[in-house]
């Protein structure tokens, strides 16, 4: 729906150009991901400098000359140190903190006083107590930090809209790692199926752009009580995404698609567009049932 917005306001022509933007924005996922990720490691990785520090104090205490190592040890920084799909993101995404110094030193001072660090050190020594502590730094210090959301969202145009997707898909990861996990253990991808997925993905952009006119014409007959211009530019783009999904995937039940198109309305269009979407769908796609034009195969798909 991004990418399809951005290709229409840009009045661009070539498919293959909007595709690629399309692809890049995927892609983005899975760097915000690395990101916050690389977040976390950079506040531990700071704590540990400030332990080692400490040391060379004029007259160290005892904690001084020995700290508390727990959260370095903690069993899902360890696996991300030693990841080599996640590292190997990191060199490609080019991600570091070295401008962001005082940021990490904010992060780092807020967790150093926090009743749920102190609780973590004092806790029994398991996978899932570092699970649990683990994911308190990343939700409550980390993604819930205001100056952190705007570095990000001054770098990544995509971070708004995609935050709450990485950040449950972090804490999900964070939970279901195996105690197994090794070196070679790979982060989750953003696909499900990465060839099926994919390939509808583009399908959908493709299919959307082709036919964009012949939709304008199909909504402009349902809508003739309105003026296109008066219409929300956004529901226009939702029902044309939802008319080239019901047209040319005939393994997805209308009513998925419908039901998908209706709610992604709530969230990006206004209050009332749910409704003004889901009455025309209705009528345009009953009268291309009639016409043949919508042809589902599959068990429980044919209607």
């Amino acid at each position: 729906m991004q990418a399809l917005y951005a290709f229409f306001q840009s009045e661009n022509e070539n498919i293959s150009n909007g595709e690629r933007e399309l692809l890049k924005s995927i892609d983005k996922i899975t760097e915000m991901f690395v990101t916050l990720i690389s977040a976390a490691t950079e506040v531990i990785n700071f704590l540990d400098k400030e332990q080692e520090n400490a040391k060379n104090k004029y007259i160290p205490t005892e904690e001084n000359l020995n700290p508390n190592k727990r959260l370095q040890n903690n069993f899902i920084h360890q696996f991300f140190l030693r990841s080599r799909d996640y590292n190997g993101k990191i060199s490609n995404y080019k991600i570091h903190w070295r401008n962001s110094q005082d940021l990490i030193r904010k992060i780092y001072n807020q967790l150093r006083e926090s009743k749920q660090y102190q609780d973590y050190l004092n806790s029994e020594i398991s996978i899932e107590e570092d699970k649990k502590f683990y994911n308190i730094l990343i939700g409550e210090f980390i993604a819930s930090n205001e100056i952190f959301i705007s570095l990000l969202e001054e770098e990544n145009v995509y971070w708004h809209d995609d935050f709450d997707l990485v950040y449950a898909a972090v804490i999900k990861f964070v939970k279901t790692l195996p105690a197994d996990a090794n070196e070679f253990t790979r982060l989750p991808d953003i696909f499900k199926d990465p060839v099926d997925d994919k390939e509808f993905m583009i399908g959908l952009f493709r299919q959307t752009v082709l036919n964009n006119k012949e939709y304008d014409v199909l909504i402009g007959n349902y809508t003739k009580n309105w003026e296109m211009e008066r219409i929300a530019m956004m529901d226009i783009l939702l029902m044309k995404m939802a008319l080239a999904e019901t047209i040319n995937f005939n393994s997805i039940p209308i009513k998925v698609t419908l039901n998908e198109f209706i709610e992604m309305s709530k969230n990006y269009s206004t209050p009332r567009s749910s409704i003004f979407i889901n009455g025309n769908l209705d009528k345009m796609i009953a009268d291309l049932n009639l016409q043949g034009k919508i042809v589902k195969t599959g068990r429980g798909l044919i209607e």
